[in-house]
């Protein structure tokens, strides 16, 4: 899998917002490479020049790459909403045409909590990445696993 067709999909996945683009979320990926090793224990490097992966990323790694992404994604828009530039005013009528805005907390609130959902999905997906990596060290761990698979 190339990084551009990563970015294009976690874009995708995030709905195609305006505020990002594939080249953007592209070199985010490429600057994290580091953090996803240190996160799930792997020493996955990246050639800029042909833009693949050595190893191949496997969906569980791409996905968890994503997922990382669109943690940054959320807290980047939990500070916008929150900064100087965001709206003011809650509500703006004239004549009989409304236009309502959610208040800046609400919508800080929001990001919030899909970010911390997020998070928890990126927690449960590396436990489980590296639970399925684990070998056991001794023939009784072995044992067990055998014991256990054949009762359930």
């Amino acid at each position: 899998m190339k990084l551009t067709d990563l970015a294009d999909h976690v874009f995708r996945n995030l709905g195609e917002p305006t505020d990002a683009s594939i080249p953007n979320i592209t070199f985010w990926l490429e600057g994290r490479i580091g953090e996803l090793n240190n996160l799930i224990n792997t020493t996955i490097v990246y050639d800029p020049v042909t833009q693949d992966f050595s190893p191949e990323l496997t969906d569980e790694q791409a996905s968890i790459f994503g997922l990382m992404y669109s943690i940054s994604y959320f807290t980047r828009l939990i500070k916008v909403s929150l900064g100087a530039g965001a709206f003011d005013w809650s509500e703006i009528s004239d004549g009989d045409t409304t236009i309502r805005r959610v208040s800046r907390n609400e919508m800080s609130k929001t990001y919030i909590q899909l970010r911390n959902q997020i998070q928890t999905e990126l927690n449960d997906m590396i436990f489980y990445y590296k639970q399925n990596r684990t070998v056991p060290y001794s023939l009784s761990a072995v044992h067990n696993l055998i014991r256990f698979y054949r009762v359930g």
